[in-house]
């Protein structure tokens, strides 16, 4: 009886104490109220500084783009929810405080209100206390690849498409080649299928850079490091190629998507780690080049891609044009800029002269990426009359790109064609060509000032010497200033089919320019495999004059050896100012004694990436002034 008692008493006075603890908290709400609004105000000042600082980090880091941390973001949320409710309860403390005309205090308004303000303050010194972040945000690795919203797939972009894909799937494979024309879609097809890598969750990773036709190893690596929020602080190449090495291979799968290839890449200069050396990483390359993509991996699996056909004639002149119809009264009389892009079904630009004949004001004609195109001016059935007005006889300039069934730009009898007005030519990509004029109408070129032609892989002469029709054959081009003749030729024989022919095949000779063309002011060369002798003089008696050129510029000439060969006063060069000499590792020397006397204008001369240049110049007895003459001009 006396231990129940204890007990008993025991817990009797647990519970008074409990209650006079709790009586004394409870008076606390109404005999503290001011003292706890005090706190509470104080905390929400406290807070709100608080707020203010994080804030600002937080915009600071949008503005550099970085990504917020997820904690910060609710605890912003979690302060904006708690203020609006401190500012709920300001208000209620408002409303009538007192009764009995303001006599005596409002006991259970001070009450709630004073129990409600204990517990914000008590979440507002939690979100204090939370809210010391050691950072608000981090650096976001950039995407690289945005497919365009607007894409519109058509069959051969869909084939290639289905096929890059599978193949990326595919772990055993790491590289996969996209070739195919310029202006065709390559790198809009590149970035669709790195935004439908990424997605699909492919690849952890996707990076898309753009390697260009000259290719700079540290802007190629910045580009890279960018994306993946890397800062690459090295100043030297191989240290910069070492340290994204190491960060690309902290990617367990990543795609790396090269984009406008002209050249084999050394990968391991770049820091792009690959094969055995990092199995996760695969490169998508695009270029032009199918030859390129083979040789940039032996296991390479490489995609065709052809021609887009993804644009429609508007006009109904055109519409009926193309389709051989007759277009509408006083259309073509008053054309005079035609400009035609990827049209898949043509064959034939103008399939008539009596067309042709039409187009008296016709100034400027741009045509490219017409995979069908097979013809330019259709002139079957044309004869020359005297008394008849000459064709084509306004236009000023004739652009032809990635056409690559183009066979003939003039088919037919082109007597009765003059290019009196003719001023630009530009020729590129057109694969089924062999030659750009006849020679009636290279006579006709008065105004032509420059000429490019480039990657013509059939092409065998400029100018194709077959018609008879009196005068010689003694083509000139008084105004041409800039002749540009570049890669892709790998069948290119002479500026000229006859006469002057030389097989480069067989003599391994350029003999490009052995009469006309005094006034030339500039010359590109580049791309040619098996030149070795640019200017063959032996067994020549008439002089090679090239007096008014400028400017000389030589590329990739893989075979190239020497300039000239046999007597030197048959070769004049007098106002040549500058030389410049790119990636032709075969060549020895730049001026034998007797060659340096024809360059004495020279004043900049440039030679990069020849790996094999021993001398600049060949010293003897003979040659010593002629060669401190031409240095003195040198700076």
């Amino acid at each position: 009886m006396e231990f129940a008692s204890s007990i008993l008493s025991s817990i009797l006075s647990k519970i008074g104490e409990h209650l006079v603890d709790s009586s004394i908290h409870q008076a606390n709400y109404l005999f503290r109220f001011k003292n706890i609004v005090d706190d509470l105000k104080k905390e929400d000042e406290n807070l709100r500084l608080i707020h203010d600082r994080v804030q600002q980090d937080v915009v600071r880091a949008k503005r550099k783009t970085e990504e917020i941390e997820k904690d910060v973001e609710k605890w912003i949320m979690d302060v904006h929810n708690i203020l609006e409710e401190i500012q709920r309860l300001e208000d209620d403390m408002q409303v009538k405080k007192t009764f009995l005309c303001g006599h005596c205090p409002n006991w259970g308004w001070r009450y709630k209100l004073s129990k409600r303000a204990v517990k914000k303050t008590s979440v507002m010194l939690k979100l204090q206390e939370s809210g010391k972040f050691d950072r608000v945000s981090h650096t976001t690795t950039l995407s690289g690849v945005e497919g365009p919203k607007d894409f519109i797939s058509f069959k051969p972009t869909e084939y290639a498409f289905r096929q890059i894909i599978e193949t990326l799937k595919n772990d055993k494979m790491n590289m996969v080649g996209l070739y195919g024309m310029g202006g065709v879609g390559k790198t809009t097809l590149a970035k669709v299928v790195g935004k439908e890598a990424r997605e699909k969750k492919l690849f952890d990773g996707v990076v898309m850079v753009t390697v260009t036709q000259n290719p700079n190893v540290k802007n190629i690596q910045s580009q890279i490091a960018d994306l993946l929020g890397l800062k690459l602080e090295e100043e030297t190449e191989e240290a910069r190629a070492q340290r994204l090495c190491k960060r690309l291979k902290n990617e367990k799968k990543i795609l790396i998507i090269l984009d406008d290839v002209w050249e084999t890449l050394d990968l391991t200069i770049i820091g792009i780690p690959f094969g055995d050396d990092h199995r996760g990483c695969t490169i998508l390359l695009t270029t032009r080049q199918q030859q390129l993509i083979w040789r940039s991996s032996k296991t390479l699996p490489s995609t065709a891609f052809s021609n887009l056909v993804d644009l429609s004639l508007d006009s109904v002149g055109l519409r009926e044009i193309c389709s051989g119809g007759r277009p509408p009264r006083g259309f073509l009389e008053n054309l005079e800029t035609l400009k035609i892009s990827s049209c898949g079904s043509m064959s034939c630009l103008f399939p008539s002269w009596m067309l042709i004949q039409s187009l008296r004001k016709l100034k400027k004609v741009t045509v490219k990426e017409c995979g069908e195109v097979e013809d330019v001016f259709q002139l079957e059935g044309l004869c020359y009359a005297k008394e008849n007005p000459f064709l084509l006889s306004s236009l000023e300039s004739l652009n032809l790109n990635d056409l690559r069934n183009l066979r003939y730009i003039w088919k037919g009898p082109t007597q009765q064609v003059s290019l009196q007005s003719l001023t630009v030519v530009n020729v590129e990509g057109c694969d089924e060509l062999r030659y750009i004029f006849t020679l009636s109408l290279a006579r006709s070129l008065l105004q032509l000032e420059q000429l490019t032609v480039k990657y013509c892989s059939s092409l065998e002469h400029i100018v194709e010497i077959k018609e008879a029709v009196g005068g010689g054959n003694d083509v000139m081009f008084p105004k041409l200033r800039i002749l540009q003749l570049g890669g892709g030729l790998q069948n290119f024989i002479n500026f000229y089919s006859e006469n002057y022919s030389l097989n480069m095949q067989t003599a391994k000779e350029l003999n490009l320019l052995r009469h006309g063309l005094e006034n030339l002011e500039e010359l590109n060369i580049e791309g040619y495999g098996g030149v070795q002798v640019l200017f063959q003089l032996e067994g020549v008696e008439q002089e090679l004059s090239l007096s008014s050129l400028k400017v000389f510029k030589l590329e990739r000439l893989e075979e190239f050896e020497c300039l000239s060969k046999g007597p030197m006063h048959l070769l004049s060069l007098q106002n040549l100012t500058k030389l410049e000499v790119t990636r032709c590792n075969r060549l020895r020397h730049m001026f034998s004694p007797s060659l340096a006397r024809n360059f004495m204008q020279l004043e900049e001369l440039i030679s990069s990436y020849c790996g094999g240049l021993e001398q600049i110049f060949i010293e003897d007895d003979a040659a010593k002034y002629n060669q401190t003459l031409l240095k003195d001009h040198l700076h």
